[in-house]
């Protein structure tokens, strides 16, 4: 028998916001940067989006990054001016004028409307 996975639980983002006494949108822009093998993932239900979480290990990296980020508030910062260059609105032929369009290195890769709301519209 191969590799057997020993996550047992895991905490959505808006619990670990709750627990940790941040901002959720704030722990949402900072979580970005932690790797699904670092204990960030994404739990899917039936007509949802999917919503981020984190196992017992990734709310201690998301602990470690959070002082990473309180030490230098810019980091956050620099990222959105990066975003906001690649991100363009929608035009109005499409079918979700709520959502973005992302220009990533000549591809272009649609974000959902529900997590659009995270990404700054303009600078």
């Amino acid at each position: 028998m191969g590799h057997v996975n020993k996550v047992s639980h895991v905490f959505t983002l808006s619990h670990v916001a709750e627990m940790l006494g941040e901002d959720e949108q704030w722990l949402f822009e900072v979580a970005e940067e932690i790797d699904t093998e670092d204990g960030q993932l994404w739990v899917v239900g039936v007509g949802e989006d999917g919503v981020m979480a984190f196992t017992d290990d990734g709310i201690e990296n998301l602990t470690n990054l959070i002082a990473i980020h309180k030490d230098d508030p810019s980091i956050i910062e620099k990222r959105r001016h990066v975003l906001a260059a690649m991100i363009k609105p929608k035009n109005e032929e499409s079918d979700d004028s709520n959502g973005l369009t992302v220009n990533w290195t000549d591809q272009q890769i649609s974000v959902p409307a529900a997590y659009s709301a995270w990404l700054p519209r303009s600078l």
